[in-house]
């Protein structure tokens, strides 16, 4: 799914994202809401990204994915709109331990852990931060809206890890643009190194059929219940 690109050879371990919360169903036990969260699980440590809209929802998705809330060691916000930060205060009311990284806390980018950063603010129609995750064949970033656009938020994942390949997933919003523009923005990003595609949320059904039909094998079908595993 994804090319390597001018990687060091080391010991990269499995990591996992499952799409916690999303408005696009994937598993039919789990409930579609408008919005987007999804966790990283890793060696060294456990992060949600984003908390949907809607508390209950998410703690109950989490739940029957098999996702204790305890075991989450940091909440990363991509931005502060209800549908990302919604179910914010029902998870802390699980887990008030949980280290919280705010877009306002990450003016410059950051590295959580070995392999994974937040980009810190990034300017657009608000101010938005992505998440990029380390993997042995390419950087996964993780976007939430992506209001500043996907292409510059991923320009600026490639100022924080270099040359690389990409796989960008989540929101694109994208879903009020019409074709021709959305082929143009894709155009871009392949330019910029994107090899594999998950998009969601706000991204639009056009893109997503686009994509569908241009990447066969490097698009990826993302909802909720959806698992990724690198």
């Amino acid at each position: 799914m994804c090319i390597r690109k001018k990687r060091k050879e080391q010991g990269f371990k499995l990591i996992k994202i499952t799409v916690v919360y999303d408005n696009n169903p994937y598993s039919k036990d789990l409930k579609a809401d408008w919005g987007f969260a999804c966790v990283i699980e890793t060696s060294d440590k456990t992060i949600l990204f984003d908390t949907g809209a809607d508390g209950a929802i998410l703690l109950d998705n989490m739940n029957k994915i098999g996702i204790n809330a305890s075991n989450i060691d940091s909440v990363v916000i991509s931005h502060d709109h209800y549908d990302h930060i919604g179910g914010l205060q029902a998870f802390l009311n699980k887990n008030p331990n949980a280290e919280i990284l705010l877009p306002a806390s990450c003016p410059e980018s950051k590295k959580i852990c070995d392999g994974i950063f937040v980009s810190g603010e990034i300017d657009g129609t608000c101010k938005e931060q992505c998440l990029i995750v380390e993997t042995k064949d390419c950087f996964v970033v993780i976007t939430g809206c992506a209001h500043p656009g996907i292409v510059k938020m991923v320009e600026k994942s490639r100022d924080i890890v270099g040359d690389n390949s990409f796989f960008v997933l989540g929101g694109f919003h994208l879903f009020k643009e019409p074709k021709a523009l959305i082929a143009e923005i894709v155009d871009e990003l392949d330019k910029i190194g994107v090899v594999g595609w998950g998009p969601c949320h706000c991204s639009g059904d056009v893109i997503r059929e686009y994509l569908r039909r241009r990447y066969k094998q490097q698009y990826v079908e993302v909802g909720v219940g959806k698992v990724l595993s690198f």
